[in-house]
């Protein structure tokens, strides 16, 4: 009797382990499609306007009414150390009708990233990192919101599969928007929610 308790033990210690592994595999999944390729998408016009306001700057200095200059276009896409993040959420409130926090989010990642040295200058593929790493953290977000909503680790499982592969999921992660954030905040939220339930 003992030596099957003992080995019921090991098999349940086994399919921990294995649980474990197998959500691994699935972020390592969701971390490859979500990271390949994040500058080969042209970038679109929402997200410049991420780019220009999670910079702290704006469009005012680009003038409407002549010819400009190469440098004076992209000047609104350049690093700018000083600024604030009371700048950017001024900034957003005066010009944009978004909740300013995925811009300071954002704000904060650039600095984190140039004060790294892993970046010296800003691209779209640079802007689609942060949406990317929240697209990626979503994935044990689900594992875990599925498996404590329907006590299973098998459907936390299958959640997390879906969401390391899905297409849509793979797109929105891919761009500089704020959507992966919301998508995270969402998830988070349910969970917190089921947790005090």
């Amino acid at each position: 009797m003992l030596k099957v308790k003992l080995y019921r033990q090991w098999i349940n210690q086994l399919l921990y382990i294995n649980n474990w592994i197998l959500l691994v595999f699935w972020i390592i999944i969701g971390s490859i499609l979500r990271f390949t390729n994040l500058s080969a998408k042209p970038p679109w016009t929402d997200e410049f306007a991420t780019m220009v306001f999670s910079l702290g700057n704006d469009f005012r200095t680009v003038p409407l009414n002549q010819l400009i200059s190469l440098n004076t276009l992209l000047q609104p896409l350049q690093f700018n150390t000083n600024v604030s993040i009371s700048n950017i959420i001024s900034l957003l409130l005066e010009e944009d009708n978004h909740p300013p926090l995925y811009f300071v989010f954002n704000h904060l990642w650039i600095n984190l990233l140039f004060y790294l040295g892993i970046i010296k200058n800003i691209d779209i593929g640079i802007m689609r990192t942060l949406p990317a790493f929240l697209g990626v953290l979503s994935i044990p977000g689900i594992y875990f919101l599925s498996s404590i909503s329907f006590r299973s680790r098998l459907a936390g499982q299958i959640s997390a599969a879906l969401m390391a592969v899905s297409p849509y999921g793979i797109y929105l992660a891919q761009e500089a928007r704020h959507y992966t954030f919301a998508i995270l905040f969402v998830i988070a939220s349910l969970l917190l929610s089921l947790i005090h339930i």
